[in-house]
């Protein structure tokens, strides 16, 4: 495509003949042909899984949240804050974002959010606001390589914090989904 673009703006008009001009034209269009179709036929499985599979625990979530009685009305904290942006789409629920100490449904990606929050941190706000608001407030976490049970036992309990998942995506079961193909995937705890 770069060299096509570099050949017309290096010609003059003047100089090319109408038979020439024919089979620039022909092999201009059967390139982009040809890169069009071999571009659709790569993402064909990319599309393919769009469409036919879960990509976020959004909706899973939302529904969830509709449906138990304690939650409807809780508020969300999340870890990282931008997996639950989509949300807002599926339940009502309010969303505060531990980084920039605020109420929201989109991040700012500004540098005076919190680039650091460790578990400890990101517990006492969501407990501030438990006390502060008197609702059930909802931890949801998406980094998968915390243990919770390890931090349960060391950290959370000098805390006095005690958490309890709820929700892993799957309403039936009330765990992860391991059909969600997508990257928003995360665990739910509530403060007890």
């Amino acid at each position: 495509m770069f060299l096509y673009w570099v050949f017309i703006k290096s010609l003059n008009k003047e100089t090319i003949t109408r038979r020439k001009h024919l089979l620039f034209n022909i092999g201009l269009y059967v390139a982009m042909l040809t890169l069009i179709l071999g571009n659709v036929a790569r993402t064909s499985n990319a599309v393919w899984t769009d469409i036919n599979m879960e990509m976020s625990s959004s909706r899973a979530f939302g529904e969830f949240l509709n449906s138990v009685e304690p939650y409807r009305d809780a508020i969300i904290v999340p870890e990282p804050d931008f997996l639950l942006e989509s949300l807002p789409y599926y339940a009502k629920n309010r969303i505060y974002l531990p980084r920039e100490h605020r109420f929201g449904t989109t991040v700012s990606w500004t540098t005076e959010a919190n680039y650091r929050l460790s578990l400890g941190e990101l517990l006492s706000v969501a407990r501030g606001i438990k006390t502060l608001y008197g609702q059930s407030v909802l931890i949801v976490l998406g980094h998968w390589h915390l243990d919770i049970g390890m931090l349960t036992n060391t950290s959370l309990a000098r805390r006095n914090i005690h958490l309890t998942k709820v929700f892993r995506g799957m309403p039936m079961s009330l765990w992860i989904s391991t059909t969600v193909y997508g990257d928003e995937k995360y665990r739910v705890y509530t403060i007890r």
